[in-house]
């Protein structure tokens, strides 16, 4: 009996030292999920009057987006971080809806997707996002105070550590977390994840640098991101020009609703001043 315990406890042990060192060296591989080798063209979501643009990287990596321009008088441009697997053509729908009302957009596609040299990681993703806000403001003449940045899931985390380095207009974050460590946690609860995960997008510990309107977009029936990560990364804001939208009965993949938007343009548009936006869908 003994030796059949020790068996199983040596079975134990070599497997999760072998899960471990899998999850250690593959852990990039189970974070992001690139798409495609080409930027999709976005008249083919129906947008037109669009400008490819290609950015050379702090890092060395030519990557490319796309940018249209503010309409009909608006002179806000919404930058887009999008999540580690999102196809672009669903995220141009929610590009074309900002475009309706006149506002200009830039799709951030990210190092490793659709074709964009160099590999995703947290350093990469952040100089390709730095690239591109420069040239926004260098090249298109766009000055901070109208740049809104928009980050969805893992684009939170993008969108985040932007606003602690840039001025801009407003921040807003769909289904964000306090950190992906805390997202893998939930998983991952037996390994040391803290210490062997290399790409952490520590929001929580960043979130009172940004000074800027900040508005969190979040589905109370999210399962991959869940709603209390949203909540915690609120609370965790010190500052009164922090909004709350939840979406109710919604999930991660379709929280981006009719009465959402609804909410962002009243928050952009300064048409609420109360200290929080409150309301369910």
């Amino acid at each position: 009996m003994r030796k059949k315990v020790k068996k199983i406890i040596e079975f134990i042990v070599v497997f999760y030292v072998f899960s471990l060192v899998f999850l250690v060296f593959f852990q990039r591989n189970l974070m992001y999920f690139p798409y495609g080798s080409e930027l999709q063209e976005p008249s083919l979501s129906g947008i037109e009057d669009y400008q490819i643009v290609t950015v050379r990287t702090e890092l060395g990596h030519n990557v490319k987006g796309w940018y249209k321009a503010p309409q009909n008088g608006q002179s806000d441009v919404v930058i887009f971080f999008h999540g580690n697997g999102t196809i672009n053509g669903p995220w141009y729908e929610k590009l074309r809806v900002f475009m309706r009302d006149g506002y200009g957009a830039f799709y951030a596609e990210y190092p490793g997707y659709a074709g964009n040299e160099g590999e995703p990681t947290e350093k990469n993703i952040y100089s390709s996002a730095r690239a591109y806000i420069d040239w926004l403001t260098n090249e298109a003449s766009v000055v901070g105070e109208n740049i809104i940045l928009y980050g969805e899931s893992l684009g939170t985390g993008v969108a985040v550590q932007m606003a602690t380095e840039y001025e801009v207009k407003a921040v807003i974050l769909e289904s964000p977390f306090t950190s992906t460590a805390d997202v893998a946690k939930r998983k991952y609860f037996m390994y040391p994840v803290d210490f062997v995960m290399l790409d952490q997008y520590r929001s929580e510990d960043k979130i009172n640098d940004v000074d800027e309107p900040l508005l969190i977009i979040h589905g109370d029936a999210d399962d991959i991101v869940p709603y209390v990560f949203g909540q915690r990364l609120f609370d965790a804001a010190d500052k009164d020009n922090k909004y709350f939208y939840t979406v109710q009965g919604h999930g991660h993949q379709n929280s981006f609703t009719v009465d959402a938007y609804a909410k962002m343009l009243e928050f952009l548009r300064g048409l609420e001043n109360s200290d929080s936006i409150n309301g369910q869908e």
